[in-house]
């Protein structure tokens, strides 16, 4: 998706979000899926997935609610064009988040991934998910909080840990609380909040993305990413094995320690304005 001209960041560079996603503790993601899900569970019609990458996550939203007519929407034609290969059933298109190519209240629900924290302005992007959903729509989203001192990131950060921004754009290092601020402020209702990236997967994410730092050289894939494309070989049984043991762990301890505030923060909300009485 578009990012402010300040960020030198090309997003055409690697694919993110490409491979297979489904709720079973070994994928890395799962917990988002399950979340998103859940916030979905009583809307029909049409859902839009933001900066859907290379649609791994939209084509599991697809699977799992075959009810929906899901659609996809990214900047980088990389990742669309990986997407459509992924998930031929989902409608995919190129579109700026400043400035999404759809009517206001085309959607009945939204979901967004991994997005705001990309962002110089995260509140017009919010504007834009707003104008776009239907009144009462459902607006689900997951945000890391990467700049929070109760996570290693944030302590990593404030000793002038970079390696997020490099390798992955991001500009916006949260701390719990401030993307609770711009949701109410863009007129959502928060109505469920869930959290995960506890211990391990802090730990796991904080020594691959420096591994990625330390390296210097830009690599095309996510580890998951690089699973769906590599040949059978040790070196690629010995990633699994450890990746789905890292996902395991990780799965469990956020499903324990769901309430306790963590390293992602995943949020349904809802489309309309903001009671603070609520």
């Amino acid at each position: 998706m578009k990012v402010d001209r300040n960020i030198n960041y090309d997003y055409e560079s690697k694919a993110f979000g490409t491979a297979r996603v489904r709720i079973s503790p070994i994928y890395i993601p799962a917990l988002k899926l399950k979340h998103a899900l859940q916030g979905l569970e009583a809307v029909n019609g049409k859902v839009l997935d933001i900066g859907c990458g290379g649609g791994g996550m939209t084509e599991a939203l697809s699977y799992y609610r075959p009810d929906l007519e899901v659609w996809g929407c990214d900047i980088s034609a990389n990742s669309l064009s990986i997407a459509r290969k992924v998930a031929r059933e989902v409608k995919f298109c190129f579109g700026d988040i400043f400035q999404l190519p759809f009517e206001n209240n085309s959607f009945d629900a939204i979901v967004m991934f991994d997005f705001l924290e990309h962002f110089e302005e995260p509140a017009r992007v919010l504007q834009e998910v707003h104008r776009v959903l239907v009144h009462e729509g459902i607006f689900h989203t997951a945000v890391p909080f990467e700049g929070d001192v109760r996570t290693l990131h944030g302590i990593l950060c404030r000793m002038g840990w970079k390696a997020k921004e490099i390798h992955c754009g991001h500009v916006q290092m949260y701390e719990i609380g401030q993307p609770e601020s711009l949701i109410r402020d863009a007129g959502f209702r928060i109505v469920d909040r869930r959290w995960t990236a506890h211990f391990v997967y802090q730990l796991a994410d904080v020594l691959y993305f420096t591994w990625l730092y330390a390296r210097g050289n830009g690599v095309p894939y996510s580890i998951e990413g690089y699973l769906e494309v590599a040949k059978p070989s040790l070196t690629r049984r010995a990633v699994f094995g450890v990746k789905a043991l890292v996902a395991s762990l990780s799965y469990l301890e956020s499903s324990i320690f769901h309430w306790l505030p963590a390293g992602f923060g995943h949020f349904t909300c809802i489309n309309g304005n903001y009671d603070e009485s609520a």
